[in-house]
């Protein structure tokens, strides 16, 4: 997650660039905090109404259910995946109050910055890579303290966005200094082997010896060395991933044919409504008497295709929600 937090900040200096703080704002209001205010208002009371009845849970009529649902904190808790727009919007905002205290340059002028920028021979070392991610582990860590993983607020889960924070604040540094296109990828290529082997290692150590074959959770959180060595893991783990992720794809999937037009046109659709898709696909598949692993498996091929099937020739042409999708 953290990585689709840093392209996210990578993008923000120059829509502010060319729209300046109202506008902006503005845009941000309608692309980010529309869409998850009509899944909680709207998609996600129905989708779970639907579905607990399916269950054969015994619940209220549908509007006695729904009264309770937006007069309690169940609408505050109900926006599943748009978590991340909510969040993503929080950090757009705190940006924009910055730039507009800041009394940033113009345009023009910040134009003129990005080319002076882009001649920076600025590269991101070993030393830098190990330090960011000792730093968002060391902050993480902390807040582990007081919130463990497995809690959360408002469904988002606290324990792991000083990540997102740190990576999106990246971003956006990366853009003023030009360093996506001054990633080395064999570097990047270097960073996932880690990742992915001795990483993985790594990884099964801290379990191992942390107590989970156990049933222990003492790496989810507190002032144990359990916590902060899965919090040196996982912050390392992120910065490595990301930086061999985005080399990898710049070399080899920088290209985009139809197909890839017509899936990312779709991308935001599916995104919002996947959720609903999936579950009438579930409850469709819960008669089938297969093993679990299958009828996951098959959930999966039925439900990707067809969520960007709806997505593209339905969704993102219906007039009101072509505007926010």
């Amino acid at each position: 997650m953290g990585l689709l937090f840093l392209i996210s900040g990578y993008f923000v200096p120059s829509a502010y660039d060319r729209k300046g703080f109202g506008k902006f704002l503005k845009d941000r209001l309608v692309r980010l905090v529309i869409p998850a205010v009509v899944f909680m208002v709207i998609i996600n009371p129905i989708t779970y109404y639907s579905m607990a009845i399916s269950l054969g849970d015994k619940l209220p009529g549908f509007f006695e259910y729904y009264l309770h649902y937006m007069t309690s904190i169940q609408v505050l808790e109900g926006n599943g995946p748009m978590w991340f727009v909510l969040a993503l919007f929080v950090f757009n905002l705190v940006y924009g109050i910055i730039r507009f205290i800041r009394k940033d340059p113009s345009t023009t002028k910040a134009k003129d910055s990005l080319e002076s920028a882009s001649t920076n021979t600025t590269r991101i070392s070993a030393k830098i890579l190990i330090g960011l991610g000792l730093l968002i582990a060391v902050l993480t860590f902390l807040v582990r303290i007081v919130q463990p993983i497995g809690t959360s607020f408002s469904n988002m889960q606290l324990c792991y966005f000083v990540q997102y924070i740190v990576l999106f604040a990246v971003g956006i540094f990366a853009y003023r200094r030009d360093l996506l296109s001054k990633l080395d990828a064999k570097v990047g290529k270097r960073c996932l082997v880690i990742a992915l082997g001795p990483g993985f290692a790594v990884w099964s150590a801290i379990m191992i010896l942390a107590g989970s074959l156990d049933g222990k959770t003492y790496y989810n959180g507190g002032f144990t060395w359990q916590s902060a060595g899965f919090a040196v893991w996982e912050s390392l783990t992120a910065v490595l991933v990301s930086y061999g992720l985005l080399t990898l794809f710049r070399e080899k999937f920088n290209t985009q044919a139809k197909l890839g037009t017509a899936l990312s046109k779709s991308a935001f659709a599916v995104y919002m409504f996947h959720t609903p898709i999936i579950i009438a696909v579930s409850l469709l598949l819960r008669p089938l008497e297969i093993m679990p692993i299958f009828k996951f498996l098959l959930t999966g091929v039925i439900c990707v295709p067809l969520c960007y099937v709806i997505g593209y020739f339905i969704l993102i042409r219906i007039p009101g929600l072509r505007k926010i999708l």
